[in-house]
């Protein structure tokens, strides 16, 4: 198999307050032997070629509101192809099915007082389903709906 692409990281302090965070992936891929003739010249199954994530947060420097933020961001996976062919051609070759590209939005609230942090996070904020992939469409892996999750942590 042949993967090649590029990965690029942005992270910057737009103001005090808030941060950005950004993220970019291009990777192309193709299958260069396989036991089944057809697969070969194919992407490998479940290899997006882009994904792009972004993460706005606002954190407070007031000090009545000091160590209270907030963020939310977008997280996006192109179509991806399939483990196991669909079925076969006129010519008996494997037809490749291909899961489709999802976006998901996430929101974040954080505190954090001395050592301790706090954040309650909303994963998934329009409930959108979409699959993470699978070996086919009757093998498949749906992706998490919404949910909130909460976590404490403490730092010494």
């Amino acid at each position: 198999a042949l993967s090649q692409g590029v990965e690029l990281d942005v992270r910057g302090q737009l103001t005090r307050e808030f941060q950005i965070m950004a993220n970019y992936t291009y990777s192309d891929t193709e299958v260069k032997s396989s036991s089944v003739p057809s697969e070969i010249g194919q992407s490998l199954p479940g290899a997006p070629k882009n994904m792009a994530s972004a993460w706005l947060k606002y954190v407070f420097s007031a000090s009545t509101l000091k160590g209270l933020g907030f963020g939310a961001g977008v997280y996006y996976v192109d179509r991806k192809r399939m483990d196991n062919s669909i079925g076969k051609d006129s010519e008996g070759n494997a037809l490749w099915g291909q899961w489709p590209s999802y976006t998901t939005v996430n929101a974040a609230a954080y505190y954090h007082i001395g050592a301790m942090k706090m954040a309650l996070n909303l994963n998934n904020v329009f409930d959108k389903y979409y699959f993470l992939g699978g070996f086919d469409y009757t093998r498949a892996f749906a992706g998490a709906p919404r949910n909130v999750m909460v976590s404490v942590g403490y730092s010494f």
